[in-house]
């Protein structure tokens, strides 16, 4: 079997319309395209083989952003190529065919060539190949030559929106025009717009490649629930309970690999130090926590797969669109969120006076998490309560800081037992006490809040 990768340039630039053909550079969204690429295409195995490269000016800068993002030292054989410089797939099938039998074959390249050859080799012809798209394509066969027209299949595309969420937020669904519209519009109106984001995350998440996917994914979903609850309490309706239940359910399954996400993006950050990266690299805790990372993420993906999953999305949607939230929101006033607030924020108030200095970490998890539905309340009626918002969001970063600190913790107490040599244990005993002191240090901070009624 023959894997050959076929890599459309990023998007280029036309302000210099006298320039050359192949002298235009890439736009900015054409170089952010490129750095996308790069570790899912490391991931594939594109670059286990050489990787070929036109000589225009647009696909060396493609080339070079994909090396960028490449881990420092990654092994990589690069090698320009005038004659896939063309918009010819005959001259492209010929040059292919002429390879050595190594395997795979990576080429960035032009349109139309690089599409009307993918048509010509696969079973099921495309329709597009946008900039900055590539595709993986399967081959029979041992040599190049022995290469037939539809033989081969896709085993994948890798859409550069599907690769960054910053790409992605350009073609994400468009929020609606919330403003002056009354709650009996504004919140299946919101509702409705956060059920097509999470329709439209999921691709991203899948792939794995950038966390923020996975972090606005279960931002909606959890959104979504608190409004739902929200809606429950405030008009005594149980008739979205069940709704409820499978958002619920699906944030939960979510929350093993967004903690491992959280982690490894901090590991990342500690590195910067000195003496943290030596222990970081003595316990191998990068290596060690991306393979959980890599099950957590086979696992979640599994499980959007699953029929519970496409169960619980299916009975939302309809909850939507067959009028349940309209009906719930039809006689609902500002002042019925406001009361609910109130009850809200004084249950958070409660919770945040009953910690002490040795309370269980949970219980501060707890006042976090009233804190949120505190903010989702407000988010339904920003005309009315928009001031209060500011006022949270540092409290709820004091409260996140504490919630990462005792995750991490529990990582590492993981790790601990896996860990034999002696001075391992030392190290890390040496990091956990780091943590343990940065999330003493947050713990005081927040038992010295005063109540949000203050």
């Amino acid at each position: 079997m023959k894997t050959l990768f076929l890599v459309r340039h990023g998007k280029s630039s036309w302000d210099q319309p006298d320039l050359p053909d192949d002298r235009r550079p890439l736009k900015k969204r054409g170089r952010r395209q490129a750095l996308a690429l790069g570790p899912a295409l490391k991931k594939a195995g594109a670059f286990a083989g050489s990787l070929y490269v036109s000589p225009a000016a647009r696909a060396q800068e493609t080339a070079t952003g994909i090396i960028e993002a490449l881990p420092a030292g990654s092994p990589l054989r690069l090698e320009t190529d005038n004659t896939l410089y063309t918009f010819d797939d005959d001259h492209l099938m010929q040059w292919l065919q002429s390879r050595p039998k190594q395997s795979p074959v990576t080429i960035i390249g032009h349109n139309p060539a690089l599409l009307d050859l993918a048509n010509r080799l696969l079973d099921a012809p495309l329709e597009t190949l946008p900039t900055g798209t590539a595709l993986q394509i399967t081959l029979p066969g041992v040599s190049w030559r022995q290469v037939n027209r539809q033989a081969g299949q896709l085993t994948a595309r890798f859409l550069p929106e599907q690769l960054s969420y910053k790409l992605f937020r350009r073609k994400a669904p468009a929020a609606p025009d919330l403003n002056g519209l009354g709650l009996r519009k504004r919140i299946p109106a919101m509702l409705a717009h956060q059920a097509e984001l999470i329709s439209a995350l999921q691709s991203g998440v899948r792939h794995g490649h950038d966390p923020e996917f996975l972090h606005q994914f279960r931002v909606n979903l959890r959104k979504s629930r608190a409004i739902a609850e929200a809606l429950e309490r405030v008009q005594k309706d149980k008739s979205l309970k069940k709704g409820i239940k499978g958002l619920k359910r699906q944030a939960r399954n979510t929350s093993h690999l967004r903690d491992l996400d959280v982690f490894l993006g901090t590991l990342a950050e500690w590195r910067g130090d000195p003496a943290r990266r030596e222990v970081i690299d003595d316990l191998g805790l990068q290596s060690s926590f991306s393979r959980e990372q890599q099950a957590a993420h086979q696992q979640l993906v599994k499980q959007l797969d699953g029929e519970d999953f496409a169960h619980d999305m299916n009975r939302w949607h309809r909850l939507i669109q067959d009028g349940a939230i309209k009906r719930l929101t039809k006689d609902l006033k500002p002042k019925s969120i406001r009361k609910t607030l109130e009850k809200q924020t004084a249950r958070h108030d409660r919770l945040l006076n009953r910690l002490t200095h040795d309370a269980p970490d949970d219980e501060f998890h707890r006042v976090r998490k009233a804190l949120k539905r505190v903010r989702y309340l407000i988010e339904m009626d920003p005309d009315h309560l928009a001031g209060a918002i500011k006022h949270l969001k540092a409290r709820q970063k004091l409260l996140g800081r504490f919630q990462d600190r005792h995750v991490q913790m529990v990582l590492l107490d993981n790790i601990a037992r896996q860990r034999s040599t002696p001075d391992q244990q030392k190290n890390l005993s040496w990091l956990m006490d780091q943590i343990r002191a940065e999330k003493q240090t947050a713990r005081e901070e927040i038992l010295a809040l005063p109540p949000l009624s203050d």
